[in-house]
């Protein structure tokens, strides 16, 4: 079943009409229409947010509550939810830091690695150290 818009949409008016037959829209131009009436739907929401003083990225969070096809219904979402949008996003955001993972422990440090040992100049300094002293003769 297709989407269903509140949008009164007549799609004839965007058919191609051959020779005075009237043929219904291919099922490509329909997607392509619906796509397009989705990107001026989000256009729509994003302007009325950025007027109401959201930050980008709260935007991307508070579209998802807002549940409208015109601007007057838009306008009417944000205004049912009030106060609430702010808080809505920040649980939004949240919700999305918690995905990552739990925070580390503040109070453990890094990780130390072992420094790693160089066994060539190691036994150079030996063998000269056991010559120094007398215990090799070479």
């Amino acid at each position: 079943m297709g989407k269903r818009f509140r949008l009164p949409l007549n799609l004839q008016l965007f058919a191609e009409e051959i020779e005075g037959e009237e043929q219904p829209p291919a099922e490509s131009d329909i997607d392509a229409l619906t796509g397009r009436i989705d990107e001026l739907t989000t256009a729509i929401k994003r302007q009325t947010l950025a007027k109401l003083g959201l930050k980008p990225e709260e935007i991307d969070y508070a579209i998802e509550h807002i549940d409208a096809d015109n601007e007057r219904d838009i306008l009417a979402a944000i205004s049912e939810f009030g106060d609430d949008l702010p808080v809505l996003v920040r649980v939004k955001q949240l919700q999305q830091l918690s995905v990552h993972g739990a925070d580390p422990n503040l109070n453990n440090g890094f990780r130390q690695m072992p420094k790693q040992i160089d066994y060539a100049a190691k036994a150079k300094q030996t063998i000269e150290r056991l010559k120094a002293s007398g215990r090799i003769r070479r």
